[in-house]
């Protein structure tokens, strides 16, 4: 029940709140051909909830912003923030929900080792440009 309220959280947060740029966090994914996965389809464990955001290439986007892979991927850290690096699910979303078009994004990201045994690990500091 805690998984599924935090999934709620989690795609209310970011799904539903709109920024002044009237898109949703899960708007200004797909425009760079991600979306958002809940914890528990994302497998990951309790000691590490609240911590990443999980997330995945749309299947059959024209150019994402990263390769794609079965396993998805996770959202570590915000790099150059205004106010520091930011890790955690509350510091990753607030940057996304403040994204706005023409902005570029740093994140470290890192191929989910949750959801397929055996995944190799791969994790790299990428910039998202918000079209």
């Amino acid at each position: 029940m805690l998984g599924a309220l935090r999934v709620l959280l989690l795609f209310g947060a970011a799904g539903l709140a709109t920024s002044c740029s009237g898109l949703t966090v899960q708007d200004k994914l797909a425009r760079v051909g991600l979306e958002l996965v809940g914890e528990e389809e994302a497998r990951v464990p309790a000691p590490e909830r609240g911590r990443l955001v999980p997330c995945r290439t749309i299947s059959g986007a024209a150019h994402p912003a990263l390769p794609h892979h079965p396993a998805g991927y996770l959202l570590v850290k915000v790099l150059g923030a205004p106010g520091g690096d930011g890790g955690g699910e509350k510091a990753i979303l607030e940057a996304l929900e403040s994204w706005r078009p023409g902005q570029t994004l740093l994140l470290r990201v890192r191929r989910n080792p949750y959801t397929m045994e055996g995944t190799e690990w791969w994790e790299a500091d990428v910039k998202l440009r918000l079209p």
